[in-house]
């Protein structure tokens, strides 16, 4: 049976230019809006060989009340296509035969995420999809049609054409809280900065037991820990412990090079938190599934819908209640 259900990942970043060898905010809104009045070919660009599509941008349309929390405010909404035309094939659940999947010269497999740029924020609201472009895929597009956009008629490349651009994920500083309110870790890693040895908390050397002694006596290799729960129903490491664990390492954060810990509280999924450099997402579900004839049939995401559903957690009220995520990213920047 087909899953009626979707959860789809959404994530926050800011962008930055380059200046003396420090990043410095940078806005995007005229590039933006010189995408705009491009043709559809021409916002389309080549990625290691793969066409990729900016299908449609526009300002997003805000409600008086949305105008009136934000006088400041621009979103720019925009769409973009990743077209795959490598050979794929279909297959039954129950028969292992495959079938091609017959596509014509021009057709391709289309993977798409939708976008969301806060121009007075500078930060890029972006639906991610294992399959489309990733956050350093959709900043290379960006310097390709900036090129575009520069170069005009003339073919001639110069300095001026070449787009400093970098987006850095928003840090959620409240990772370390909401995995201490975890009532279930899955799982502990920890990797640990050679300059650490020495000086290593109690709780974690407890932690170690003998393998702290080899950590400080070596002088060269970098040491990683990873502790997973047992097989049983329900596993998971002892609360308490882990716990207190993550508190030390959120007071030495200088002694780790990466800190994961994956944990859930009740019956909510379990979720991964980067006590050191966790990304600011939210998670929401599609309906994926439509009866047609009395089959239940798997659907693309409409992009109409996903872009309502994006502003929806902007600007409104987010899927756990936490309030506007544009909030969340304020506070967090």
């Amino acid at each position: 049976m087909a899953s009626k259900t979707q959860k789809v990942k959404f994530e926050a970043y800011k962008s930055y230019h380059e200046v003396d060898g420090e990043l410095h905010e940078l806005n995007i809104q005229v590039l933006l809006d010189e995408i705009k009045l491009m043709s559809t070919s021409q916002r389309t660009v080549n990625y290691f060989g793969v066409p990729v599509r900016i299908d449609s941008i526009h300002d997003v349309t805000l409600d008086d009340q949305s105008i009136r929390e934000h006088p400041n405010m621009r979103l720019t909404y925009f769409h973009v296509t990743k077209m795959r035309d490598e050979g794929a094939a279909t297959t039954e659940m129950e028969d292992e035969s495959l079938t091609d999947l017959e596509l014509s010269p021009d057709e391709y497999i289309a993977e798409d995420i939708s976008c969301v740029y806060d121009a007075e924020l500078s930060v890029l609201f972006l639906q991610r999809n294992f399959h489309s472009l990733s956050i350093t895929g959709i900043c290379e597009m960006f310097k390709h049609l900036y090129s575009k956009v520069k170069l005009g008629n003339d073919d001639e490349a110069s300095s001026d054409t070449t787009l400093d651009l970098q987006f850095r994920p928003v840090v959620d500083k409240r990772a370390l809280s909401k995995a201490m309110s975890s009532t279930n870790f899955r799982s502990l890693s920890l990797k640990f900065a050679n300059d650490s040895r020495n000086t290593l908390p109690r709780t974690i050397k407890n932690l170690l037991g003998g393998i702290g002694d080899a950590f400080s006596a070596s002088s060269e290799a970098q040491f990683g820990l990873t502790i997973t729960a047992g097989n049983r129903k329900n596993p998971s490491l002892p609360v308490m412990g882990t716990r207190q664990i993550i508190e030390e390492i959120g007071n030495n954060k200088s002694m780790f090079s990466s800190a994961i810990v994956r944990g859930k509280q009740g019956d909510i999924p379990v979720e991964t938190f980067d006590l050191l450099n966790g990304k600011l997402c939210i998670f929401h579900t599609f309906s994926s599934v439509k009866d047609e004839d009395g089959n239940t049939r798997k659907i693309h995401l409409r992009p109409d819908s996903v872009e309502d559903t994006m502003v929806l957690l902007y600007l409104k009220v987010s899927a756990d209640g936490a309030g506007p995520f544009r909030s969340r990213i304020a506070d967090n920047l």
